[in-house]
This record gives structure tokens, C-alpha cells and sequence, in this order.
């Protein structure tokens, strides 16, 4: 196969093809997926994934890996140098290796397996060329190598190229110097034998804002600390604008910090780590917020790590989403809330007190604020929580206590529990003492096909209050038409709509999609999408100048990029139609689905109509369902791309406010291809 394509013109234009997954020769229950293949510039490239590798340690097995071929008795070599491998752990704690293979095209002939270790990936002899745009994706993805934006070595110079130049902070300095009506901010620091060196970086950072109407609030519990406290006085010494609050002993870091808000005469207070460090526009930037929408009452930033003097891991942060947050302190910092709602300290949240502060004022607020820039420095340093999150594992059942006790505020009674493999990560799913009525709409080819899917449905799915409702369904722009038949026939509150060419994989794929689409604020809820192989099609869509363009593309599924973007419940602006559950109520008042749009698109619609009523979209990516393409199909032919183009180009003239501003559920400084990476100029 690989050497018909030498000398040809898909040869030349460097094609790939996607190999379905085989089962290797030894007798192990596991899959290897050769994920994809192609000849480049007369050079080869191979990805495999090998699943449930248990101990197995990869360091040492590329000088073991090697192509075998049709004739037994032939096998080559692969030096070390050509082999990259990487190790991902999944949710549930098992371990698999990806190794991406790149040598000249071998001379043996035509390869039939790679082997590492005792692995075993199997190339098969048939191969689908992909269309020119999906060929790019994934060309880019896998065979040159995937870097998420928090992984990438060069973030400290995109930084640096990003922050507020010196002319720009000296404009803003003479900008809020003609503001008589700017509030005081109090920034509260709770110090615990804070190194001297970290308190006075700390401490400029404050001091030296380009907005002047602060306060800092240093709260020192560890008065005995000589040097600490030195230091302490001499800085309060100098600047009128520093509070000292000493006490007598550490009384934990609950009820340090409530010292401090006592202590505070601001009119909103921002919570500030002893040993971080704040860029000198970040108070500017929050009080721009506030004249923009006086009813803020809440506002975080985009933050990094600080390590050694160079920034890293960047976390590019969502709009406000309080079912994120239900998952993960995301807005973690700077979080700054107006006064009267900052709630009470209760040292039973101690690790985890910013967590319950933003959930308790998160709910009450009119309009929380997010400035989507990185204003914030968490150090790294041994023993704080941004090095290592065992560091404070005590916060672990604090944050889990938090967000059970927020779920029982609102009246939602839920069952919290902790991902062992994602530290300050949890999953909640809502108690239904009354079930309600899901109506499945369940869509097949044919009568008898729509009818098996339904029973086979049911045999799946755990929810005890279920309609079914098989619909004929044909894929591609006739589909949203479909989408309205079947929902015609649904006498449930809220419908499930499962496309003809997936596979449901979660036995509570209903339990999850109703915890969402039931809050209030909320309509739709949809599921992520896998590929045959595993890899990701589509964990939701964001909303780009281009159009509609799918999260996650080909990623692993359990991939921890984006801080549990792709394995968390959150908010985004849509989901892809080929599993989605909405409020029958929602559909109806928006006319339906949009005819002539495909079983990806027709969705797309649904949810930015439902978000100009003021309703959110959630995903819950744990909740699976899998696509089921016939062996000779690939992602995109030309036929495919040409059809996606059309239904993005009807998405744009129906929507063009949507398109053209900032989707608030993925971030500006992630690349416009759905994958988390650097934002750069092509973008």
C-alpha cells in the first residue's frame, strides 16, 4: 500500500490515512489503534496507542521497537532517535502509551505492525486519503507533535509580548487619576512565615498598581517570625495605604483571612496569597469592569505560574460558569467580590475557603466579571498548592465538603465525590426523587433499524422514567427535519435526541445530561463524541470567526488539557447534535430545528437561540457516546468538507453577532482550532 503511494500525486501532497484499530497477536485483552499513518516527503509516520500498559515504564523501550513485516523473517530495527513516546493516565487510573514513529520509508517493503516491547500495533492493508481540511488538523495534531498552551515552552515570551507595555500602564495611570468615583479595593494577604524576599515582591506588586484607590490588608499569624515581621513594619511604615493585623496565633487560614476582611474598609475585597504576584494593571482592569456593568459583583482574572522567574502553565480561563465551578475551583484567582457579598469563614473549608467564597457569592451575584488576561502570578515553590497538589491534601475533602454544602444551598440535593487521578477535581450528580418524563428520540436508517436502536436504548440506559420514540433518520442536511418529527411525538418535559450513526456508551448518560439541563439558567445539555479509535470528535463546539469548529478533535478522551475541560461538566456555547438532551419547552418557543442543517449543526442553532432567551448550554463530557462509521469511511472526503463549508456559511448568516464577538466559553488566547493551544498570529 505504502509503496503504490510512492511517486504519486497523493504521495507528493503529503496524504494520511486513519487505519481502524486491530487486535494485536498476543494474548492480551487489550486494543493497540494505530491512530494514523502517512508518507511524507518519502518518509514514513506511524501513531499507535497501546491501552492498559499497567507498570510498564516507557523510558526504556524505544531501542526494543520495531516494524515487522508480510514475510516473517524480515524485521527492522527503529532507532531511538526517530521514536516518540508519551505516557497518559486516564480517570480510572489505567495507563497507555502513545508512540509516533517518523524514519524514511523502509526498503523491506510494506510494514505490517510496530512493535514496542511486547506490544503490538497492527498496520492494516487498506487506507481511506483524507480530504485537504482534516488532512491539516491532523497532520498538525499528530505528526508534528501536540502541545497544549499549559505545556508549551514558549509561553513565557507569549507573555511577555502580551502584557501591558510601560506606555500603556502610564495611560492608565493618568486615565484613573480623573476618576472621582473609582471604589477602594482592599486586598487581603494572610501571612504565615512568609519568605522575606516573596512578602516584598508580594507587596510592590500591590503598591504599585496603576489604579491608586487600594488598600493592603497584611494579616500576620506568625508574629514570632522576627524577620517576617521586620519586614511587615517597615513596609507599613512607608506606605499609608498598608493595614497590620497581628494576632496572636496562627488560627488557620479560615479565620485569618476573616481577620483580615474585618479589618478591611474597601468597597470590595480581593484575596491575594502571601507569596504571589500581580501584574500592575490587574486592579485597573477590575475597576474597567465595574463602570462597564455596575451590577459586577465578582471578578477573576487569567493567572500562570511563576517558577524561578519564568512563567508557565498558563490557566486561560472561561467566562463565569457556576457548574465549572461545581467541578473545580477554575476562577481560583484573583477573586475580588464586592463587600456585601463576601459570606462567612468556617474553618471546616480550611484548603479550600476561596472555593466556598466563590460559590456562595458566584450564586448571589447579578453579573460576575472575568478579564480574560493573565493578571495573576502563583508561585511555585516547595510546599505551596501551585507546585504540587498533594501539598495541601487536606483540601481535597474541603473542596468536596463545599461544593456538597453550596449543591444543599440551592436546594439541590447532590452526591459529591472526589476523581482520584484529578487532585481538587469532583463530579456531582443531582438526587431525582421524581423522576421526569425523558422522551428519546431515537434515530435510525430505517423502521426496523430505529426500532432495534430504541429497544437497545432502553436494554443501556438506567433512567426509570424513559419514552421511547423511534424515528427514521437519514444523515446529512435532511436530518434537522428528522430531529422535528420525532420530537412531534414527544410528550416528555424534557427529549433526548441520539443520531442514527452513534452509540450510546454511558449506562447514565441520562442522570448526567438532566443534572445540567435542569438548573436553573440552563436548557440544553449535550455529550462528548468519540471517534471509533477512542480519540475525540467532539467535545462541544466553539463559536470562531469561521464558523462552528469542534472542541478536542482527535485528542485523547480523558486528555487533562485546559484544566478538565475536556473530562468536566461545564458551560459552553454549543453541542453537536448526535446526542443532545433539551427542554421540550425551550424547542417549541424557538420554532425547532433549523431545516437543511446536518446531525452536528442542527444543535449549533438550537443553542445559540436558547442562549439569546438568556438559557445556557452545558456538556458533560464523562457522558459518552461513540460514533460507528463504516470501515471505509474517514473523518472528511472533499464531498464531506464541501457540505460542512455550506452549513457553516448558513450558521454565519443566521448568527453573525455570535460568530463575530468572543465566544465566552473558550478562551481568546486558546487557537481558533479547538485544541488548546497558543493563540498566534494566524489565528
Amino acid at each position: 500500500m505504502l509503496q503504490r503511494l510512492k511517486g504519486t500525486a497523493l504521495g507528493r501532497q503529503a496524504r494520511s490515512v486513519v487505519l481502524r484499530a486491530r487486535r494485536h497477536a498476543y494474548p492480551r485483552p487489550e486494543v493497540a489503534s494505530v491512530q494514523a499513518v502517512s508518507l511524507e516527503a518519502e518518509h514514513l509516520h506511524v501513531l499507535v496507542r497501546f491501552p492498559g500498559i499497567g507498570d510498564l515504564d516507557p523510558a526504556g523501550l524505544a531501542p526494543f521497537a520495531r516494524l515487522e513485516y508480510a514475510d516473517r523473517s524480515l524485521r527492522e530495527e527503529v532507532p531511538s532517535e526517530v521514536m516518540r513516546m508519551r505516557l497518559d493516565q486516564a480517570n480510572d487510573g489505567t495507563r497507555s502509551l502513545t508512540a509516533l514513529l517518523s524514519l524514511p520509508s523502509p526498503t523491506l517493503g510494506i510494514p505490517r505492525a510496530l512493535v514496542v516491547g511486547d506490544r503490538t500495533g497492527h498496520l492494516p492493508g487498506t487506507s481511506v486519503p483524507l480530504g485537504e481540511p482534516e488532512l491539516t488538523r491532523l497532520a498538525r495534531q499528530s505528526l508534528e507533535g501536540y502541545t497544549p498552551a499549559e505545556a508549551d515552552a514558549a509561553y513565557d515570551a507569549w507573555f511577555r509580548s502580551h502584557r501591558a507595555t510601560p506606555r500603556q500602564l502610564e495611560a492608565q495611570r493618568r486615565e484613573a487619576a480623573r476618576w472621582d468615583d473609582g471604589p477602594l479595593y482592599s486586598v487581603v494577604v494572610p501571612l504565615y512565615h512568609t519568605p522575606v524576599p516573596y512578602l516584598v515582591e508580594m507587596a510592590e506588586s500591590v503598591l504599585g498598581q496603576t489604579y491608586p484607590r487600594l488598600e493592603l490588608v497584611m494579616v500576620n499569624s506568625t508574629p514570632q517570625d522576627a524577620d517576617m515581621s521586620r519586614e511587615v513594619a517597615r513596609i507599613a511604615a512607608a506606605d499609608a495605604r498598608v493595614t497590620v493585623v497581628t494576632l496572636d496565633h496562627n488560627l488557620g487560614i479560615s479565620k485569618n483571612t476573616e481577620a483580615g476582611v474585618k479589618a478591611a474598609k474597601g468597597d470590595w475585597i480581593a484575596f491575594f496569597d502571601h507569596d504571589d504576584v500581580l501584574e500592575p494593571n490587574i486592579l485597573f482592569e477590575y475597576a474597567m469592569r465595574v463602570r462597564e456593568d455596575p451590577s459586577t459583583d465578582m471578578i477573576y482574572c487569567d493567572e500562570d505560574l511563576l517558577v524561578d522567574g519564568t512563567y508557565r502553565r498558563p490557566a486561560f480561563k472561561s467566562d463565569w460558569s457556576l457548574v465549572q465551578e461545581e467541578t473545580n475551583n477554575y476562577v481560583c484567582h484573583m477573586l475580588t467580590i464586592r463587600r456585601e457579598l463576601v459570606d462567612g469563614f468556617y474553618s471546616r473549608y480550611d484548603g479550600a475557603q476561596d472555593h466556598r467564597l466563590t460559590l456562595v457569592a458566584g450564586s448571589k451575584a447579578r453579573h460576575v466579571g472575568h478579564v480574560p488576561k493573565v493578571l495573576y502570578h502563583w508561585r511555585a515553590h516547595p510546599g505551596s498548592t501551585a507546585d504540587s497538589a498533594v501539598a495541601k491534601a487536606e483540601s481535597f475533602e474541603a473542596g468536596r465538603l463545599a461544593i456538597e454544602d453550596h449543591l444543599g444551598d440551592l436546594g439541590l440535593p447532590a452526591k459529591v465525590e472526589s476523581i482520584p487521578t484529578m487532585p481538587h477535581c469532583y463530579r456531582f450528580m443531582l438526587d431525582f426523587p421524581e423522576p421526569p418524563l425523558v422522551s428519546a428520540v431515537v434515530m435510525g436508517m430505517d423502521q426496523p433499524a430505529a426500532d432495534a436502536r430504541a429497544q437497545g436504548l432502553r436494554d443501556i440506559l438506567t433512567w426509570p422514567n424513559l419514552e421511547l420514540i423511534p424515528q427514521i433518520g437519514t444523515l446529512g442536511e435532511g436530518y434537522a427535519d428528522c430531529v422535528n418529527e420525532g420530537v412531534a411525538r414527544a410528550t416528555g418535559d424534557y427529549v433526548l435526541v441520539v443520531a442514527s450513526d452513534v452509540v450510546v456508551q454511558s449506562p447514565d448518560l441520562a442522570e448526567q445530561l438532566l443534572s445540567l439541563a435542569m438548573r436553573r439558567g440552563h436548557a440544553i445539555a449535550g455529550t462528548k463524541v468519540l471517534c471509533p479509535d477512542g480519540t475525540i470528535q467532539c467535545a462541544g463546539m466553539t463559536l470562531q470567526s469561521e464558523g462552528a469548529v469542534p472542541i478536542g478533535r482527535f485528542l485523547e478522551s480523558f486528555y487533562g488539557t485546559g484544566k478538565g475541560y475536556l473530562v468536566l461538566p461545564h458551560d459552553l456555547s454549543a453541542v453537536s447534535g448526535e446526542c443532545v438532551l433539551f427542554r421540550q419547552e425551550v424547542f417549541q418557543t424557538v420554532g425547532g430545528a433549523v431545516s437543511g442543517l446536518d446531525e452536528t449543526n442542527w444543535s449549533v442553532a438550537l443553542c445559540i437561540q436558547a442562549g439569546r432567551l438568556g438559557l445556557g448550554t452545558c456538556i458533560a463530557p464523562m457522558a459518552h457516546v461513540a460514533r460507528c462509521l463504516p470501515p471505509a469511511a474517514a473523518p472528511f472526503d472533499d464531498e464531506e468538507a464541501k457540505a460542512w463549508g455550506r452549513q457553516q456559511e448558513r450558521l454565519l448568516k443566521m448568527f453573525p453577532a455570535e460568530f463575530r464577538t468572543r465566544d465566552p466559553y473558550y478562551s481568546a488566547s486558546w487557537s481558533s482550532d479547538g485544541l488548546f493551544r497558543l493563540r498566534g498570529d494566524e489565528d
